[in-house]
């Protein structure tokens, strides 16, 4: 998994409570996690609902992240135990 220079900005920004960082990076990811939710429930509707609370739980932690250029990975972690 190829870590993106530029969302590595925009996770700085979103760690320093950029909502527009936030909104971007969720625009970029919102396509792969939700197939990737998709994957691990079968359900478009409770997909639908996985990514929308792995991104609620991103929004709050986002100061947790400590290593902004490994976010994808943390990303999905994070989707995995919503799912």
């Amino acid at each position: 998994m190829k870590e993106n220079r530029g969302d590595e900005q925009l996770v700085r920004r979103m760690i320093a409570d950029d909502r527009e960082a936030f909104d971007l990076l969720m625009e970029s990811y919102y396509p792969r996690t939700l197939r990737m939710a998709y994957l691990i429930s079968g359900s478009y509707a409770d997909s639908e609902d996985i990514v929308q609370e792995t991104f609620i739980q991103v929004y709050l932690n986002r100061r947790r992240i400590r290593e902004p250029q490994y976010f994808e990975r943390w990303l999905y972690k994070t989707l995995t135990r919503e799912a």
